[in-house]
This record gives C-alpha cells, sequence and structure tokens, in this order.
C-alpha cells in the first residue's frame, strides 16, 4: 500500500469548542453549563495522551463531587471507563462514539477507537496484531480494545457489546473458531455491521471457507500475499518464526488503519511539550 501522509489539523480547521458544548447541549438534551471546563479539561488531554481519572483528581475517591461528576457524564452518555467497570483513580476516561462525531464535526480532533474480534484459540494472533497497532497508539491519536481489557467480575457480555457501540472500528480476525463461535456471530457481528460508517478490516489467519458466509464473502478480506497468515509460518509457533509476508500485513494494516480513520500524527514525540490546540 502506498504511503500516506498523515491528516495533521490545519490552521483554517480552528477547533470550535462552543459550537461542540452547545452542540452536545442540544442533541443529548444535557445541560453541561456546571461541567464545560471539566469536559474541556478531558478533550484537552486527549490531544496528547490517553487521560486517567487521576490527571483530572488526583484525590479521586469514591462518593465524592469527582465521581459523581464522572457518573453524570457516564449517565448521560459522554463518557465511559475504557476497560469497562466502576470508575476508580486509574481508570481510562473515553468519550462515547456520539461525542467524538460531535467533536470531530466541530474539528477537534479526538481518539478513534477500534474494536478487535477474534476467537481465544487466535490470541497469539491478535497480540501479534496489537504489537503493530501500538505504532499508532503511541505516535497518533487511536485506541484499541479487546476482551482481555475487561476486569475480573465484570459482565464481559455487556462491556464488549459497550465497545462495539463505542467503536469507529473493527477488526475481525478470521479463522474457523472465529466463525463457530455462537457469540461472535451472534452478538459482535450483528452489532458491528449495525452501523454503515463503522469501518471494518476483516483479516484470514487461519484457512477457512469463510467465501460462504453470505456477510464476509462480501468484503475485502486482507491475505498475506494472496494466502492466509498461517500457511506462511508452516506449523511453527509464532513465538519461533515470523515470516515478512506476515509482518508486511500487519504493517500494512496498519497503515491503512492509519488513512481511512484519518489518524492525527502527534506534533512533537511523546516527550516534548506539546502545545494544546484551544
Amino acid at each position: 500500500m502506498e504511503k500516506t501522509e498523515s491528516n495533521e489539523t490545519q490552521p483554517e480547521d480552528k477547533p470550535d469548542v462552543n459550537g461542540f458544548i452547545d452542540k452536545i447541549n442540544d442533541k443529548l438534551n444535557i445541560n453541561l453549563e456546571g461541567y464545560r471546563e471539566n469536559l474541556l479539561s478531558i478533550l484537552k488531554k486527549k490531544q496528547n495522551k490517553p487521560v486517567f481519572v487521576k490527571d483530572l483528581f488526583p484525590n479521586f475517591r469514591t462518593g465524592t463531587k469527582d465521581h459523581e461528576f464522572l457518573e453524570y457524564l457516564t449517565d448521560s452518555g459522554l463518557v465511559r471507563p475504557l476497560c469497562g467497570g466502576p470508575w476508580k483513580a486509574d481508570s481510562t476516561i473515553i468519550l462515547t462514539k456520539k461525542v467524538r462525531d460531535i467533536a470531530r464535526d466541530h474539528n477537534i480532533p479526538v481518539f478513534p477507537l477500534v474494536f478487535v474480534s477474534y476467537s481465544h484459540k487466535d490470541k497469539d494472533w491478535k497480540n501479534l496484531l496489537e504489537s503493530h497497532l501500538r505504532v499508532l497508539e503511541q505516535y497518533y491519536h487511536l485506541e484499541t480494545w479487546d476482551d482481555e481489557q475487561i476486569p475480573t467480575g465484570i459482565d464481559f457480555k455487556k462491556k464488549i457489546i459497550e465497545a462495539i457501540d463505542s467503536a469507529d472500528a473493527a477488526i475481525l480476525l478470521i479463522s474457523a473458531d472465529f466463525l463457530g463461535s455462537d457469540f461472535i456471530r451472534h452478538q459482535e457481528i450483528p452489532r458491528i455491521f449495525q452501523e454503515k460508517e463503522k469501518d471494518v478490516f476483516p483479516i484470514l489467519l487461519r484457512p477457512c471457507a469463510w467465501d460462504l458466509v453470505k456477510w464476509l464473502s462480501r468484503k475485502q478480506i486482507r491475505l498475506a500475499e494472496g494466502k492466509a497468515l498461517s500457511e506462511w509460518t508452516e506449523g511453527k509457533k509464532l513465538s519461533e518464526i515470523m515470516p515478512p509476508a506476515v509482518e508486511k500485513c500487519f504493517a500494512s494494516i496498519t497503515e491503512e488503519i492509519a488513512s481511512r480513520l484519518k489518524l492525527t500524527r502527534y506534533a512533537k514525540l511523546p516527550n516534548e511539550k506539546n502545545d494544546q490546540i484551544f
């Protein structure tokens, strides 16, 4: 795939913060006047890195006004913890998809969220993919989510559906185990394809009769030089061999995600002072 230049915010695309707040007040019927500065703090932090609760509230405690503020935004459908569960000091705050869409309409760059759908039997492949996606997490505005981020004791089905609904895009790691999973087939796939604007990236991990599956056969599926990725490993473990064709496939997917989601590159290196955009 031909490399594309990153889509950095142009000077003429000045963020319209007041318009963004007014739109939320109007579209979601929420009164944010008492929380305007708090919400702007989340947006400003999101330009540089994911924001943790402790970044905004160093002395965060359950039952305090800080906790009530986050609960209010959560109940209003504006934010949620990235990994689910109750709000804690080390919870990552993520804006919901409808709020991210409103922010983009007002030229405010926010982190897209990519949902990774896979069979647990393909966990090693998922981990390898995410090592490539980490480049986008470190140097661009992107967050990824998979079910390993769900805390112990949490309703995993509810959190998976919640993550899908919040995602801007989904990566599907295709194998016979993936296609044979009742939960993936009946719960994840219908939700992923429910929104026509959600970008979907199917990758064929292992040979299977994917072209007999109606919803998948209509999609452009990603191969490694014309083969399923596992065909390049010749039965060896991923830790023992990593063929260039497989690396190129994941690298190409990473570049395509950056292009299709129009990711914004950090203006400076992560350890340098990065000026806020508003």
